[in-house]
């Protein structure tokens, strides 16, 4: 008889934990789902005119982020100006800082740098915009969440799809080098990672990745 309560209360101790962890799995899985549904509505894709779309229509070449009122290039993959594959090196023009062409991109033979890709998205009015810019790290870090898609970029993969998994340039410049295998090179610009979704200082010859930003249109 003792033998039988026994059994009787392993099965119900068995019970309650196995139902309790489904119970906390559903509950975490749902509270996951919500805050990708949240973050959906913060989105609203832009075409390459300049024209909102609805979230299942494409192509779009912007994301507008009504939490923050900044518009985003999204990048593509066209091998367009604006292909997310092509890499740069930080270089401001006004303030003559940086290394112009140690990055990567078809449109100049010579090597790119941050600056021929914002001077390109404005001569060409990317999405119906003429003030495209490298975003600040505080605006960069906006965009940055658990990915929603396993191994996939820190970032809202349905509206930002090619989104590379690496560094991306921030305006943020004149720092100090604290990695110490490049310590040498003194100072850099500021990078956030797709990666981890940290923050960074790289010397001003890496060849990064751009996600330029604009607050007006």
């Amino acid at each position: 008889m003792k033998s039988l309560v026994y059994r009787l209360l392993v099965l119900c101790v068995c019970f309650a934990f196995f139902s309790t962890a489904s119970w906390l799995s559903f509950s975490l899985s749902q509270l996951f789902n919500q805050s990708l549904e949240i973050e959906a509505t913060r989105f609203t894709k832009v075409d390459k005119y300049g024209e909102y779309l609805s979230p299942n229509d494409g192509p779009w070449h912007c994301v507008y982020d009504s939490s923050t009122k900044l518009y985003w290039m999204v990048g593509r993959d066209d091998e367009s100006p604006f292909d997310s594959y092509w890499s740069y090196s930080w270089y401001s023009e006004k303030l003559n800082i940086g290394v112009p062409d140690a990055g990567s991109c078809f449109y100049e033979s010579a090597g790119c740098g941050t600056h021929h890709l914002i001077s390109k998205a404005n001569e060409l009015a990317l999405c119906n915009n003429k003030h495209w810019r490298l975003p600040t790290p505080s605006e960069l870090l906006t965009l940055v969440q658990p990915s929603p898609k396993t191994g996939g970029a820190t970032i809202h993969h349905a509206y930002f799809p090619q989104t590379k998994k690496g560094d991306y340039w921030t305006a943020s410049h004149s720092q100090e080098v604290t990695t110490n295998a490049l310590s040498y090179l003194k100072e850099g610009a500021v990078a956030v990672s797709f990666r981890t979704g940290d923050i960074k200082v790289l010397p001003y010859r890496t060849a990064a990745y751009v996600k330029l930003v604009s607050s007006k249109r």
